[in-house]
Parts: structure tokens; sequence; C-alpha cells
């Protein structure tokens, strides 16, 4: 048997295999271009939009949802809300109205009474 097929009883890690871990954050800044382009897009939607609007970003697991937001939320400050459902999806649906009413409060200005 060669060193890549044998058995390793000293549990030693091979000196030609490298392990590099990724780490699973957004980064502030798109080196390709695409993920920039798409939160262009939704920003200059949400600034155009009178009354508001609602936004979904769907996609596989590391294809740059999170990037995207993270580059949207730069670029527009205060206009933009932010609810992150994979991060409260063990909540009870109450959480679910405050959060809600929380935004609404946020982006809606009141009425002096």
């Amino acid at each position: 048997m060669d060193e890549l097929t044998s058995p390793n009883t000293e549990h030693e890690p091979s000196p030609s295999v490298i392990t590099r871990l990724l780490r699973d954050l957004p980064v502030d800044t798109d080196s390709f271009g695409p993920h920039e382009r798409v939160a262009s897009a939704i920003a200059e939607m949400v600034a155009n939009e009178p009354g508001g609007i609602a936004i979904a970003v769907e996609g596989n697991w590391g294809s740059g949802k999170s990037t995207i937001v993270h580059i949207l939320d730069r670029k527009t400050s205060d206009d933009v809300f932010v609810f992150d459902a994979w991060a409260h999806e063990d909540e009870a649906p109450v959480f679910y109205q405050q959060a809600c009413r929380d935004c609404v409060a946020r982006l809606v200005p009141q009425e002096s009474s």
C-alpha cells in the first residue's frame, strides 16, 4: 500500500493534506460585482417606492443572501429594516407580531397628538 491508502494507526495528519475552513460571514465588498449590483437595484427600488416595499432575499446556502443584505444595509442606512428569520425561527408567533410593530413604528412617522 502506498502512503495515501495505507491506514494511519498513529493518527498523525498527513503532511500532504491541508485543511482550510471558510468563515460563513457576509463580506463588506463584492470582489466580483453581482452582489453589489443586486443590492444597488434593491436600494434604488426602496428609494423610489412611495409608501414602502417588502422584499425577501431567497437563495441556496452560500449564495450570498447575507452579503446582499449587508451591502444593502450600508447603502440605505435607516430606510431598510432587516429581519433575520433564521435567527428567530424558534421564537413564538407573538415575537413576530412585535417585530412587525417595531418595524412600523420605526419606518412610519407618528402623528403628534
